[in-house]
């Protein structure tokens, strides 16, 4: 199976989970015709197909999202027939961590990614609260059942219907809990700094073997110096910190405040179809150099527009394609 999606970042979108709602400014335009790319395919040329009937309405104020989720069990088994290593955007079209959908229904998809250790996939989410809330909800499912993570993952995926093949590597992860995932990446997406300061601190307190930040659309400055300040880190206390510095599931990256948890990769790009806000060439140099000085690989998706194309993805005459290691 090829590539499978247009997405630059990416190679295959899963639509394994689908259906979302809005809830910042990033997720649609203020004049209403815009909205996400999944919410306006969901609501026109998509809305007949089985797995999207009913999650999106297309209106006289343009395209809306009902709130309804739905997990698609034709498509949770799709990393498995992909043998070549791959990177794997998760419920493109939708937000796994969207409140509709179960703890359980998360744990099937997770189930699937504990199988499929030669993929990457890239998890991102407007929703990092649910997230981090996700995370200590396994911890506590484990303890109670007396079972690893990656066990208790691979039970919830069964108990839905797919078998999950448990591989020697599968096995051993599974017998010494290796958790989080090493190739699941974690991002929050971001539209100014409002939502950077909002999001990028519960990133940082939830487990995971690489965290990215998805700055699109960009619809305001973002700067990512509260990284090196350690003022993200300062939320809500610092407890969670001192009690997890250390721990294995953080990384060692070298910008984190002691060592500690750290961004790992940075997406930017303008928005782009009907109603599409403009992005200012400054904020993309800005957030460009701040990624150069940080050592923190940057990926310019596209300047955006109505005719995102014609307007193409090159910045100071190259294009930025970078990914953590």
């Amino acid at each position: 199976m090829g590539k499978n999606t247009g997405i630059e970042w990416t190679d295959h979108s899963w639509p394994v989970v689908n259906g979302c709602r809005r809830v910042s400014p990033g997720c649609g335009g203020a004049s209403g015709i815009g909205g996400c790319y999944a919410e306006r395919l969901i609501s026109t040329r998509l809305r007949h197909m089985p797995k999207y009937r009913g999650l999106a309405v297309f209106g006289q104020h343009g395209p809306r999202w009902t709130g309804e989720s739905r997990l698609w069990l034709p498509d949770l088994d799709m990393p498995l027939r992909v043998r070549t290593p791959a990177r794997f955007f998760v419920a493109n079209m939708g937000d796994l961590f969207f409140e509709a959908v179960t703890n359980e229904e998360i744990a099937a998809v997770y189930g699937v990614m504990t199988a499929c250790p030669q993929h990457t996939f890239q998890v991102l989410t407007k929703r990092p609260a649910r997230a981090r809330a996700w995370y200590s909800w396994l911890d506590n499912e484990s303890v109670t059942r007396h079972c690893s993570h990656v066990a208790r993952c691979i039970l919830a995926a069964e108990a839905i219907g797919c078998a999950v093949p448990v591989t020697e590597k599968t096995r051993i992860a599974s017998f010494n809990d290796v958790w989080p995932l090493p190739s699941v990446w974690l991002g929050v997406s971001v539209e100014d700094q409002r939502y950077a300061d909002e999001r990028i601190p519960l990133l940082l307190q939830t487990p995971a073997a690489k965290r990215f930040v998805s700055y699109e659309p960009a619809l305001g400055p973002v700067s990512f110096r509260a990284i090196k300040d350690g003022s993200w880190y300062d939320r809500e206390g610092a407890d969670w910190y001192d009690a997890l510095r250390g721990a294995s599931y953080w990384n060692n990256g070298d910008h984190g405040v002691g060592g500690g948890p750290t961004i790992d990769q940075v997406i930017m790009g303008g928005e782009s179809g009907p109603g599409s806000r403009p992005m200012l060439a400054q904020w993309v140099i800005d957030t460009r150099d701040e990624c150069v000085s940080s050592r923190t690989p940057f990926f310019f998706k596209q300047w955006g527009g109505v005719k995102k194309k014609l307007a193409g993805r090159t910045l100071d005459g190259r294009m930025w394609d970078e990914f953590p290691s």
